[in-house]
């Protein structure tokens, strides 16, 4: 179900996607758990595409060996910080530590990936309410994750 009105939302096929396409500014973009299915080769461009969208982005992508359908992509966290920081953005690790504090019943999967990602007047709100840009978020694999993939080594 979609809490926001459809008109609000743009869905993209980052795969196929040749041309540069101007949305204009969100105040916000989001790409899920999503980069890890796009080929090397166009994950770039796609990441241009993201980042032309707004100066503030939630962001999570599969990590090596986290299983799932056609992870053909699935980078260490300290990869998407680099990407972004070529774009000019700082990473911000709010959500994570919110989500295992908390207790919060969130997917496994944006437990262990979610970031923050900001630049300009997105990144200074942040830090005026006491975020702090970090370089090396903590990759650590979420038990249920785990779990999944010491199984298929035992099946092996």
């Amino acid at each position: 179900s979609l809490y926001i009105p459809r008109k609000n939302l743009k869905i993209l096929d980052f795969e196929n996607i040749e041309e540069t396409i101007d949305f204009g500014q969100f105040d916000m973009a989001m790409s899920l758990e999503c980069f890890e299915h796009i080929t090397p080769e166009k994950c770039s461009h796609a990441l241009d595409i993201l980042t032309n969208t707004s100066n503030l982005i939630m962001f999570s992508a599969a990590i090596p060996y986290q299983s799932g359908t056609n992870h053909i992509n699935c980078r260490h966290l300290q990869y998407w910080v680099e990407q972004f920081k070529k774009r000019g953005y700082a990473c911000y690790d709010i959500i994570r530590p919110e989500c295992i504090r908390q207790n919060l019943n969130v997917a496994s999967w944006y437990e262990q990936n979610i970031l923050i990602f900001a630049k300009d007047e997105k990144a200074n709100i942040l830090e005026k309410n006491g975020a702090i840009a970090i370089t090396n978020p903590v990759m650590f694999y979420h038990n249920e994750i785990l779990k999944s993939i010491l199984y298929s080594f035992k099946e092996v």
